[in-house]
């Protein structure tokens, strides 16, 4: 009768335990998750709307159409960009 005694007591002892570690790893995934939300966010605006200067692009804010040449890019004037007070020079 011990033996069986015994026995259920590790089995509940195990199943808090796990039950623990679940919670844990739980709160970890979700405070992580929400981390990335935030910061895919944060990286994403940079990409959205009429920005001329995207990152990973060699596009930028001109005065000209000549300044963009002398640079060998495309002036692009029919766009209004909100990150940029003249028009556009395409690379």
């Amino acid at each position: 009768m011990n033996k069986k005694g015994d026995m259920s007591i590790q089995v509940i002892i195990v199943a808090v335990i796990a039950l623990i570690v679940l919670i844990v790893l739980v709160l970890i995934f979700t405070g992580k998750l929400k981390l990335f939300g935030s910061q895919t966010t944060e990286t994403s605006s940079k990409f959205t709307g009429k920005n001329c200067e995207i990152p990973g692009t060699n596009n930028r804010c001109n005065t000209g159409p000549d300044d963009c040449r002398a640079m060998g890019g495309s002036y692009d004037d029919r766009t209004e960009y909100s990150d940029c007070p003249y028009d556009c020079c395409l690379m």
